[in-house]
């Protein structure tokens, strides 16, 4: 933690790494649980991201994501479910990446995990699948994100009722 605060404070703040270097020193507040410093830390990261690299850059959607996530972890999840699809939509405005981008498909599942939380399941379901399918349309397979997210689809269709359909998922894939 010490070591972050050190980095920022010889990191000048027009340059372009600054913005990174604050969304470090949030996710470290947000670790040890003080949220409201994380949060402002994160906005303001975000201001200097939109400013250095565009709205639509994939540093600020990484950011928006990293907000979301913040938010989910402390339960305000209509919140996370914001900021999750402002990331989502911030990677559909850029020229270069679709939505089989792997950064793309972790959004949504941080997105779908958040619609669990909101008991949205058929939604987060529709996501889940689809963030799947871009991880095994990746040339670089995450395995823990990938069993996360067969995970989660599991959940949600118990959640749903789909008892059958989740332990079909569960014991394909060993989750």
């Amino acid at each position: 933690f010490s070591l972050k605060k050190e980095v920022l404070s010889n990191t000048l703040e027009n340059d372009k790494n600054y913005p990174i270097r604050l969304q470090n020193l949030a996710y470290a507040h947000g670790s040890l649980g003080e949220y409201e410093k994380s949060l402002q830390l994160y906005f303001k990261a975000l201001k200097l991201s939109e400013s250095k690299f565009g709205t639509y850059s994939s540093r600020t959607a990484q950011i928006l994501d990293c907000i979301g996530q913040l938010y989910y972890e402390i339960k305000e999840f209509e919140k996370a479910e914001g900021f999750f699809r402002k990331a989502i939509e911030v990677l559909d405005n850029i020229k270069d990446i679709n939505d089989t981008h792997t950064e793309y498909g972790f959004y949504e599942s941080n997105l779908a995990n958040t619609l669990i939380a909101l008991d949205r399941n058929t939604e987060a379901i529709n996501l889940l699948d689809k963030s799947i399918n871009i991880s095994k349309k990746s040339s670089f397979l995450d395995q823990e994100r990938y069993l996360m997210k067969q995970h989660n689809l599991a959940r949600a269709h118990m959640a749903n009722g789909n008892y059958e359909t989740a332990l079909n998922i569960l014991n394909q894939h060993r989750v």
